[in-house]
């Protein structure tokens, strides 16, 4: 016989934990939204901005797979958008377009005039000279029945008549292969024969690629051609997701060696450079006996700041600063510390209005940055000495793109004021204005002091202020707008001619009413009517 009270007891029991579970994640979801709703919305905008992750191109995200590699290779100007600024890193890449992309990592332009008409279907023009110079090189092999010579990255004398062999086909898809091998020959891969299918197997055993597809994408080539850099040159056995933080630090003519004797040197300066491993970094400082020697990462930022003639004083709490360590790199980190040692690397973002004036913590706090600038300080061990160099990108937080680079000479680490101001100087030339520094705290977003009439002598004390140096009058509200930048304050076409256009700035005061009229203005200032 049944025991149905037995089994309504069970039922009773099931019930009861099931309902106590959902009150319990109930609870959990409801004390979410309750925190989401209290969160800071000045500390969310904080902690986006530090996670913020530029876009190379408008369609190229931090979500793609290469989205590393074509950001590195788009900052070094081997990549380039369309005419609407896009990328289109799912197109399959054309031969043409590769080739192109390979000659354009060794930074040379080949000449029109002189590289022409090397296939049948190649005649001249930019693309055609690409494309005449990477087979004269002999990088080409396996790109059409006639290429079958070796040869690896040398400066042929441009005398060399071009010789017409065969169709290239630029329009068509590179093959996997094709690529891989063209790009082993450019790049002098050791130990590898001059067939493709050893730079294929080749770049198998390094993790350069995992199955070489008959057809590449855009984005895929990208990749092809970053992990080779990553890897190859910096001595790495093969590719890692940790090995991005080094290849970062180097412009690409650095991991590219020329072997024609206007390189020769600083090929050679670059390959001791690199041979160097962290462990005998150690080593080095063990013998030295001392601590390494250390420098404030924040002090070019506010030295920037007062050559542009501005007392207005930055704290570390204004900008986000960021350090790197050895031996990769790959672990970057937000710290409120200002002081680097020789051995690291340090990130300084500094934030921009619209108008590319600096912006302090409290006025992000008012108001959105526009753009970013990421100026960040690489350091390298040449021949035992320390010196580094400073990249500077622009960041526009409304498009997310990166819209421009520039990085300054390699020099010694106590240059960093000076590579500092190469870099940022690169940007302003490039924007076409200068970055301007920070709105004193004491003139912006301030409230409106209490009405009360002022006479001539402090309203002339307050033109004469540091703080003053463009001002405007507004009539009706008998306000007066102190500035130090005419960007402030909307252009006048007379005396007390200003509109209520300040950048949402309150007047820093309120103006006697005998100083409203031309003549007590003209006479407060000494003027005759």
């Amino acid at each position: 016989m049944v025991d149905f009270t037995y089994q309504k007891g069970v039922a009773h029991i099931f019930l009861i934990v099931i309902l106590l579970i959902a009150a319990f994640f109930t609870f959990l979801l409801f004390s979410s939204k309750k925190d989401s709703l209290k969160k800071d919305p000045v500390s969310s905008q904080e902690e986006e901005l530090a996670n913020f992750n530029p876009k190379p191109f408008q369609d190229v995200s931090s979500d793609n797979d290469n989205y590393t590699a074509i950001k590195y290779l788009a900052r070094e100007q081997v990549l380039e958008s369309d005419q609407d600024k896009k990328f289109n890193p799912d197109k399959l890449i054309t031969k043409a377009e590769w080739v192109v992309t390979l000659v354009k990592l060794t930074s040379v332009v080949p000449d029109e005039k002189v590289y022409k008409n090397c296939y049948l279907d190649v005649g001249e023009g930019d693309i055609a000279a690409y494309i005449c110079y990477a087979k004269e090189q002999g990088w080409l092999k396996g790109f059409d029945s006639g290429e079958d010579k070796k040869s690896s990255f040398h400066l042929i004398p441009t005398v060399r008549a071009q010789q017409s062999e065969g169709n290239f086909n630029p329009d068509n898809p590179v093959k996997g292969i094709n690529a891989v091998g063209s790009l082993s020959r450019l790049m002098n891969w050791q130990d590898v024969a001059n067939s493709n299918e050893d730079a294929v197997n080749f770049a198998k055993e390094r993790a350069i690629v995992e199955n070489v597809q008959d057809n590449l994408t855009k984005a895929e080539a990208a990749g092809v051609i970053y992990k080779s850099l990553a890897t190859v040159p910096l001595g790495n056995s093969n590719y890692s997701s940790k090995l991005d933080g080094q290849a970062e630090r180097y412009n690409i003519e650095e991991l590219v060696d020329r072997s024609d004797k206007a390189q020769e040197e600083y090929s050679s300066l670059i390959r001791s450079q690199r041979q160097i491993r962290n462990e005998q970094l150690l080593e080095m400082d063990k013998a030295l006996g001392q601590k390494l020697p250390t420098f404030d990462i924040f002090e070019p930022v506010q030295n920037f700041i007062t050559a542009k003639g501005s007392s207005q004083k930055l704290s570390s709490q204004d900008v986000f600063i960021y350090r790197n360590s050895p031996p990769h790199y790959e672990n970057k980190q937000k710290t409120s510390e200002t002081t680097i040692n020789i051995r690291d690397s340090a990130q300084v973002y500094i934030f921009l209005d619209k108008d590319f004036r600096i912006m302090t913590k409290d006025q992000r706090k008012q108001q959105r940055p526009t753009f970013a600038l990421d100026a960040y300080y690489h350091h390298f061990v040449i021949n035992g000495r320390a010196v580094g160099s400073v990249m500077a990108d622009l960041v526009n937080f409304e498009t997310g793109v990166l819209e421009y680079h520039h990085t300054s000479p390699r020099m010694d680490f106590k240059n960093l004021n000076y590579m500092f101001n190469i870099a940022l100087n690169g940007i302003e030339a490039q924007i076409g204005q200068e970055i301007a520094p920070p709105i004193q705290s004491s003139t912006s977003n301030v409230a409106p002091q209490e009405k009360g009439p002022i006479g001539c002598s402090k309203f002339k004390e307050i033109l004469a202020s540091e703080n003053c140096v463009h001002f405007a009058l507004e009539r009706e509200e008998r306000s007066l707008w102190c500035a130090r930048s005419p960007d402030e304050l909307t252009k006048p076409s007379g005396y007390g001619d200003y509109t209520k256009v300040y950048k949402n700035r309150a007047p820093d005061y309120i103006i006697d009413s005998s100083l409203v009229s031309d003549e007590g203005f003209d006479a407060c200032l000494g003027k005759t009517p």
